[in-house]
């Protein structure tokens, strides 16, 4: 039961370590997700829901029943926007609430992001006390390729993932902190570290220093970034885009081409459906013992399970899938031609198989 394998990470009194995140209609992601990071050893989940159109909330309030997820509606921060981002606002927002309840330690992760460990049975308390409890320990992105299941778990017995220079950081919020950054945070006091130990010199940068960068081998703890999972959860995915995300599409007319405009998410440069290996030398392929995989499976169906989450799960998959009809619906009723920034977004995507699949 997972209860019995989280008593195997219960965690001093004066270790805390909490981990926060923005969702916007993740309703299909958040058990897994919330799941995943409890079983990391984290100490408490904070979910800041932000113009949700999906069953977040309901997947929320049904986990939060039996584990320790807090979650609350987050539209009041768009009303208190300066020159800054929502998400950069409500992280020092977070931020401040954290070293308020007196964590040790927060982390901020996306919900395509998942703290790993390369170690069975590894932890966010195991790394931070092997590192001696450092102010700031900053974790490698490790990208994934895409996966033929749809909904299907992080990691598989054999993954193809390559490194990324970005990071994500686990950090002391009582630092004397300048800037906190979506994927590190800046203190001139602090002492940064790599998950392996090593010191990072570029510090508060978002990315690992060239030097410092390996391709061909996953530090101990790395953030898995599902950037691309599915072809139809990449594509409702760019469908999330926000008001500052618009992209010229051509609508054919009689005279000849008209330009129209459709929200999209604008930072993804095509979907990757062969693996890695494929198109970079340095990807690594990463085993994972089938045991685990069993136990881990075993682990999250006793939570869904426990939290009576099956119908809420279906329900936002069918979210998913319905957005993702919804774009491609779009674009054929319209005889759209995709502009070239617009184009990149949907590279490698077979719109034509994907369109039949979903009964288009």
């Amino acid at each position: 039961m997972l209860n019995n394998f989280l008593s195997r990470f219960r965690k001093p009194k004066d270790l805390r370590v909490k981990l926060s995140a923005i969702a916007k209609d993740e309703a299909a992601y958040l058990p897994m997700w919330v799941f995943h990071h409890l079983r990391m050893g984290f100490d408490e989940i904070e979910i800041y829901l932000n113009l949700i159109e999906d069953n977040s909330v309901d997947v929320c309030r049904k986990i939060s029943a039996h584990y320790p997820l807090v979650y609350r509606d987050a539209n009041y921060i768009y009303d208190n926007l300066e020159d800054d981002s929502y998400q950069k606002t409500a992280y020092r927002i977070m931020r401040k609430e954290a070293r308020a309840d007196k964590f040790t330690y927060l982390m901020f992760l996306d919900l395509d992001e998942l703290l790993c460990s390369t170690m069975p049975g590894g932890s966010i308390r195991q790394c931070l006390t092997e590192l001696n409890f450092p102010d700031v320990v900053s974790f490698q992105w490790a990208l994934k390729s895409g996966d033929t299941k749809e909904f299907g778990l992080p990691l598989a017995h054999s993954n193809c993932l390559h490194n990324d220079m970005h990071v994500k950081s686990v950090f002391k919020p009582e630092l004397r902190i300048q800037s906190v950054r979506v994927h590190n945070v800046v203190s001139r006091s602090a002492k940064y570290v790599l998950s392996d130990g090593e010191p990072k010199r570029n510090r508060g940068s978002h990315v690992v220093q060239i030097g410092q960068f390996s391709e061909s081998e996953l530090k101990p703890y790395f953030v898995l970034h599902r950037i691309w999972r599915s072809q139809l959860e990449y594509v409702a995915h760019l469908a999330k885009g926000s008001p500052d995300f618009l992209f010229n599409v051509y609508h054919r007319v009689d005279n000849g081409k008209e330009s129209r405009q459709l929200r999209l998410k604008s930072n993804r440069l095509g979907y990757e459906r062969q693996t890695l290996l494929d198109h970079f030398e340095s990807a690594i392929s990463h085993a994972v013992d089938d045991e685990e995989l069993l136990q881990y499976e075993a682990d999250y169906q006793n939570f869904i399970q426990k939290c009576e989450l099956e119908k809420p799960i279906a329900e936002g998959q069918q979210f998913v899938k319905n957005r993702a009809r919804d774009l491609l619906q779009t674009l054929s009723v319209m005889n759209t031609t995709l502009a070239p920034e617009a184009e990149q977004l949907f590279r490698n995507v077979d719109i034509e198989a994907l369109s039949r699949r979903l009964g288009l």
